[in-house]
C-alpha cells in the first residue's frame, strides 16, 4: 500500500514539474517573440536612416558622396623610408 500511494506521490510530482516546465517554456517563448519584433523594428529604423543623408556613416559606401576617402597614414611613406 505504502509502494502505491509514494509511485502516485511521484507521479504527481513529475506532473507537477511539466507543467512548470511548459509555463516556463511559454514564458521563454513569449520572450523571444518580443525580442524578434524588437530586432525587427530596429532593422526596419536603421533602414530608414539609411535613406536619409541627415544620419552620417548609415549609408551603404557606395551611397556615400562621390570624395574619395584620404589614403591611410601609411601610404605616405615611401618603401625606401622605412626604418625596418
Amino acid at each position: 500500500m505504502e509502494h502505491v500511494e509514494r509511485q502516485e506521490e511521484r507521479e504527481q510530482e513529475l506532473r507537477d514539474d511539466a507543467n512548470q516546465l511548459e509555463q516556463e517554456g511559454d514564458r521563454m517563448e513569449g520572450r523571444s517573440d518580443d525580442l524578434g519584433k524588437k530586432v525587427e523594428n530596429v532593422r526596419e529604423e536603421f533602414r530608414r536612416r539609411q535613406q536619409s543623408e541627415d544620419v552620417p556613416g548609415a549609408q551603404e559606401p557606395d551611397e556615400l558622396s562621390d570624395e574619395a576617402s584620404p589614403p591611410p597614414p601609411e601610404a605616405d611613406i615611401a618603401p625606401g623610408d622605412r626604418d625596418d
